[in-house]
């Protein structure tokens, strides 16, 4: 149960002496991945996250609100697609992936982001 609860101990000199410098690792998160080949060169991916964070921000900011849900989100949903390929005896992958972003906190709108990677190896 630690590890699907993310129990984590932290060791070394002074470590965990301080609540308040390991109060902001309290977070509660899922994330669910999944990929599908379609083709042994086109691999089929989707992901689902959605993340809260639990730190108590009323000790930084002097108000009277626990918590202020800056980076919290309600979800964020990921699909991409990776295509595998040869040139010149090399294998070469090229990964791309669109997400959307809906964060907790009202006055944070919702985002988009895209991506494309060329993994070449030389």
């Amino acid at each position: 149960t630690s590890i699907l609860k993310n129990k984590v101990e932290f060791t070394g000199i002074g470590a965990q002496s301080d609540d308040d410098d390991t109060e902001d690792s309290y977070n509660k998160a899922i994330s669910v991945e999944g990929t599908l080949s379609i083709t042994p060169e086109i691999i089929a991916k989707v992901g689902y996250m959605a993340f809260d964070d639990q730190f108590d921000y009323r000790y930084n900011l002097n108000s009277s609100d626990d918590k202020i849900d800056v980076k919290d989100l309600d979800y964020a949903i990921n699909v991409g697609v990776d295509y595998g390929f040869m040139a010149t005896n090399t294998p070469i992958k090229l990964a791309v992936e669109y997400a959307w972003m809906a964060p907790s906190l009202d006055r944070v709108e919702n985002y988009e982001s895209f991506m494309a990677t060329l993994t070449w190896p030389f």
